[in-house]
């Protein structure tokens, strides 16, 4: 057995598509085969919460607001590819 993983999202499209493994979507599609790969690749075993976005931590990040995170300390780092 793999590790056990919790994801919350505040997409209730993602949290269907990732479920059912399926969209219809192309660019979605291509997201939910990536992480069914995965899944099986890393051998996880996954459980998709939905939360509001008021209560999903990743959301002000997404927008572009770092502030919450830089108040807990968190620091920037270049991407190197």
């Amino acid at each position: 057995a793999g590790p056990q993983v919790v994801h919350f999202v505040d997409n209730t499209s993602a949290v269907a598509a990732l479920v059912k493994g399926y969209s219809r979507a192309p660019d979605s599609v291509t997201l939910v085969h990536l992480f069914a790969a995965l899944r099986l690749e890393l051998r996880m075993d996954v459980w998709l919460q939905w939360v509001p976005s008021k209560a999903n931590i990743a959301d002000l990040p997404s927008r572009g607001d770092f502030a919450m995170l830089r108040s807990m300390g968190s620091v920037s780092r270049p991407m190197f590819f």
